[in-house]
């Protein structure tokens, strides 16, 4: 009996157990004779799909990729909900943490600030957003300026009105990060008064610290 130069009997390939030699089929291609992990047995596979890797399941291992894949999906979509507010919010604070070409990642992403795991998925981020007072017009904020954000960490509040025009929102002076906002309530002022600073080439220090000159009443009192 002339023997094989490739005898795969009792060897595995992903999830393929070699059983026995299937025979040569057209133009002497080997054939094996294998049995899946899920049970099932096949004995079209050759030798060279399952040296190469091309063969490694029955076809089992692209179905079950195909609906993890589709859960990923599932995860990551919105599916009725992609055109709400809610929705628009958390792929906002997703952007700014991971994606590097975001305009606001460096304040982010760039400085340690995360999505905890929980909030990968949509819907576990919606159902939060829901019981804990969220509204359309709500705004999310973080307890801790620089963590992250997370369940422990936010909270939904009345949202400001923002200036940005090419000022992060998150400023850092002394060691201490905090909204644009923020530092304009410490200051007495709004925040269209720090970002118009700012924008005249003052110093973060001269913006956030000088103080508000009391504004002259347009009438005079009786």
């Amino acid at each position: 009996m002339r023997k094989l130069k490739h005898d795969l009997t009792g060897r595995r390939f992903g999830r393929l157990e070699v059983i026995s030699d299937a025979g040569a089929g057209k133009h002497r291609v080997r054939h094996w004779l294998c049995r899946c992990d899920c049970g099932k047995t096949l004995s079209r596979p050759t030798t060279q799909n399952l040296l190469s890797g091309a063969t490694r399941s029955c076809g089992c291992y692209r179905n079950d990729r195909n609906t993890e894949l589709a859960r990923e999906r599932a995860r990551e979509s919105g599916g009725p909900y992609s055109r709400t507010h809610l929705y628009c919010v958390w792929r906002m604070i997703r952007k700014r943490c991971n994606n590097k070409q975001c305009k606001e990642y460096s304040a982010y992403g760039g400085r340690g600030v995360t999505v905890c795991s929980e909030w990968d998925n949509f819907h576990v981020f919606r159902c939060w957003a829901l019981e804990n007072g969220y509204q359309k017009g709500k705004a999310l904020k973080r307890l801790a300026i620089n963590g992250q954000f997370s369940p422990s960490n936010c909270e939904w509040v009345d949202a400001p009105r923002t200036y940005t025009g090419g000022v992060p929102r998150i400023l850092t002076y002394n060691g201490v990060s905090k909204s644009l906002t923020d530092w304009a309530r410490d200051l007495g002022c709004g925040p269209s008064t720090i970002h118009a600073r700012l924008t005249k080439g003052w110093s973060l220090k001269e913006a956030l610290t000088t103080p508000v000159r009391p504004q002259k009443p347009r009438w005079k009192e009786e």
